[in-house]
């Protein structure tokens, strides 16, 4: 029984497919790796004919019995687990109402028979009671997790709050029970990496700097204020203006030979606005290409079309026969790609 089962899990179209993409990655570096220099020569052994699809075939074996372990043993664990869990929902269905999470019982037909007092944000979120329609988008997807084998839950927004939603399907009573679980705080959470290499902060709504990882250690002195203090007023407007999509323009401090382009983003879960800080002094600097450069400086983009050319490259445009904004011959670009 047991073998037949694993070797079900073996023909699963997931485990195939991954053990097939390994052998592709790992399989095409490691030939590079052990026979490429040959390859590359034109060399060609007796040797190599079993030795490449040996090399490929390694990782795709390991691959397909590792991947067919781990499907296996989570599709068992996750029967389990709504098997457990199909029993404990029956008992809590018993008293629904002493349920701290929402609960909530639609029809097949996408009526709302029941909520408990814990759904009220989701309910008035979507703007429905009981008796009244389900939104449809919502119950097709609500319907189409509970059909499946192994449903999964999704997530929507309510208001201010983010819910995880799980529908278990009753075929034999026509309904399906949604059992909803607040995962806000866990959302929130997850956006403040402290091993994000790039500056990650968090402000308040009253402007006061609540955060900042170690990568943001620059962009707070370039702004002048620390973690706890509140920003300076005319960069706070500036953060509010972006989020409230009153302006488009580049949010950037600059401090200590360094420029940083901010991009603040609201989050209404805690009222706090997460700020994304990118280097751009690079950027920058390749942008500088002054007027006054006795010598010819010309840009070309991977298009080929002439972006910039100074005063000094007059003769260098009328050679390659072109003009800022038009395309140089080909010919030539040709020539200075080799």
């Amino acid at each position: 029984m047991q073998t037949r089962i694993w070797l079900s899990d073996l023909r699963d179209g997931r485990v195939i497919r991954r053990a097939l993409k390994t052998a592709v990655v790992v399989g095409t570096t490691l030939v590079a790796i052990t026979q490429g220099a040959s390859l590359i020569a034109g060399e060609w052994t007796s040797r190599m004919a079993w030795q490449i699809p040996l090399t490929v075939m390694v990782p795709f074996t390991v691959s397909l019995l590792t991947s067919a372990t781990v499907v296996g043993s989570a599709r068992r664990a996750n029967a389990d687990a709504h098997s457990r869990l199909r029993d404990q929902l029956e008992a809590i269905n018993k008293f629904p109402n002493l349920n701290p999470n929402p609960v909530l019982r639609i029809s097949f037909d996408g009526d709302l028979l029941y909520s408990n007092d814990a759904s009220q944000p989701i309910t008035s979120a979507l703007g429905i009671s009981n008796d009244s329609k389900v939104p449809e988008e919502l119950f097709e997807r609500l319907m189409k997790e509970a059909d499946r084998d192994l449903g999964g839950s999704f997530n929507i927004t309510a208001g201010v709050k983010t819910y995880s939603l799980l529908p278990v399907m009753y075929k034999d009573q026509g309904f399906i029970n949604v059992y909803g679980t607040d995962v806000t705080a866990m959302q929130v959470l997850t956006k403040f990496p402290d091993l994000n290499p790039n500056p990650v902060m968090k402000m308040t709504g009253d402007g006061t700097l609540d955060y900042a990882n170690d990568a943001a250690d620059l962009v707070v002195k370039a702004m002048g204020t620390g973690v706890g203090e509140r920003l300076k007023p005319e960069l706070i407007k500036s953060i509010e203006d972006v989020c409230n999509e009153v302006t488009d323009e580049p949010l950037l401090v600059s401090g200590e030979g360094r420029t940083f382009s901010l991009l603040p983003v609201y989050t209404p879960e805690f009222e706090i606005t997460n700020i994304y800080g990118s280097d751009i002094t690079a950027r920058i600097a390749m942008n500088k290409f002054p007027d006054q450069n006795p010598n010819p400086v010309l840009r070309i983009n991977h298009d080929g079309v002439l972006e910039y050319a100074n005063p000094a490259s007059d003769v260098v445009c009328k050679a390659v026969n072109a003009k800022t904004g038009d395309v140089v011959p080909v010919d030539m670009m040709r020539e200075f790609s080799r």
